[in-house]
């Protein structure tokens, strides 16, 4: 009886020693939960202000100046004479704008020719150039390259020719072109036109449409911040997004154009750019751009997206490699940032449901009332998100609660196809399984 005894009060201690632990845990996550959330209020409502502002324009490029459109396209056959016939009102209306279709020949058939091109040769002219990627191998970098080459080779200035990458699905307006002749003639090197996911939100279903808030509040908040932030102060990592990277010529072959050494150009190139204190100019209008129509294409988007994110350790090794002896100690500590911000990533969602189970747990009105605020403020920067973009009429006016609610269930599961695809990667580095990083749709 009294080994029992001993046994039951055992139990209760350790019990009641837990649920101190687990309430200790409750405060501390919701304190971080507060804060974190208070400052994503913060930095967004600077760059909201920022995107409401209006733009500096010009009306025309400088007559020694150049904008080339470079659309890198494999396999696109469905949207390639659209797209084109899109652009082709704009390099016909600007002087010295020219639009670029680089294929690649990886595409042909055994006997045959590119079907993608093929769609569009009657389009061909002095304002819009056909290419193809000589080798069978390769991805976007290469046929990018390929087209930086293609004109160093025919003499154009490098020093005044800034290229404008492009997806299949991008489209940019007037108000687009009248920006970016400014920043060009000034003389900008580095500019960032930023994309906002909706513009198939009307077709969406009730969760992908999460995707698209989600998704667009992560280009204004983390984006776009880290921009200005690095602007500023020089210790923020960015990247920059494949599509709407406008560069000057000079300024990417000083680089050794953009990296093939990883499947991920973008991330890759804003890691040497953030190492070298290379100051972005952020554009006030923006890319609308779609989100998968499927969620088992979100599903493998974000997961490729993360491998190519906790890859910084790769990105430091070879910017060793090609800068050998510069800025060594720069280069690691935003190595170290980009892993953690993947980290911050991987584990947001499973700390939002800790949260959650712990003060099922506890069963106390404390409690719940301090997990409520915490997500409140947490969750209130995707409140502003939505009412800017009903604001700028990129979303219907309506279901406020549902888009928010939505937005909510994205971000509790954010972290798992996260999960899943560092343990396959884990796995690959310990030759457990094969495992081979691609590339995803809808980047």
């Amino acid at each position: 009886m009294v080994k029992e005894s001993y046994k039951i009060e055992y139990c209760i201690l350790f019990y009641l020693v837990d649920k101190k632990r687990m309430a200790f845990y409750l405060i501390v996550v919701s304190i971080i939960l507060v804060s974190y959330g208070l400052l994503k209020i913060v930095s967004f409502n600077r760059i909201i202000k920022f995107a409401l502002s209006k733009p500096p324009i010009s009306n025309k490029l400088a007559y020694d100046k150049n904008l080339i459109f470079v659309l890198p396209v494999y396999q696109e056959e469905r949207l390639i004479r659209e797209t084109v016939l899109y652009y082709k009102n704009y390099v016909e209306k600007f002087e010295n704008v020219k639009l670029i279709v680089v294929g690649t020949r990886k595409e042909r058939k055994k006997v045959g020719i590119n079907p993608t091109l093929s769609l569009i040769n009657d389009l061909q002219s002095e304002k819009i150039i056909l290419l193809e990627y000589p080798e069978q191998d390769g991805y976007m970098a290469h046929q990018v390259n390929y087209v930086c080459w293609y004109l160093k080779e025919r003499d154009f200035d490098l020093a005044k020719t800034w290229i404008h990458l492009l997806n299949i699905d991008s489209r940019v307006g007037n108000a687009y072109f009248l920006e970016a002749f400014y920043y060009i003639n000034e003389n900008i090197s580095i500019i960032l036109q930023s994309a906002l996911f909706v513009s198939n939100f009307k077709s969406l279903w009730w969760l992908l449409k999460g995707v698209s808030i989600v998704q667009t509040r992560r280009t204004i908040t983390w984006e776009q911040r880290r921009i200005k932030l690095h602007n500023v102060c020089s210790s923020k990592l960015y990247h920059v997004v494949g599509h709407g990277l406008l560069i000057n010529l000079k300024k990417i072959f000083d680089y050794h154009l953009f990296p093939t050494d990883t499947l991920n150009e973008d991330m890759h190139l804003g890691y040497y750019f953030s190492v070298a204190w290379e100051q972005i100019q952020g554009m006030i209008s923006y890319e609308v751009a779609d989100v998968p129509n499927s969620f088992w294409d979100r599903w493998k988007q974000a997961a490729g997206w993360f491998i190519w994110a906790v890859d910084y350790r790769n990105y430091f090794k070879l910017y060793q490699h090609k800068f050998w002896k510069k800025r060594m100690f720069r280069g690691l500590l935003f190595a170290i940032q980009g892993l953690y911000n993947a980290f911050k990533w991987l584990i947001i969602s499973y700390l939002i449901l800790s949260l959650i189970i712990i003060s099922l747990i506890l069963n106390n009105y404390f409690f719940y009332l301090l997990v409520i605020i915490s997500l409140s403020c947490y969750m209130y920067h995707y409140l502003l998100c939505i009412k800017f973009l009903q604001r700028k009429w990129y979303i219907p006016r309506k279901s406020l609660c549902s888009y928010l609610l939505a937005s909510f269930m994205i971000v509790i599961i954010r972290s798992i196809p996260a999960t899943i695809w560092l343990i396959k990667y884990v796995w690959s580095e310990l030759k457990i399984i094969s495992f081979k990083k691609y590339k995803v749709s809808h980047e």
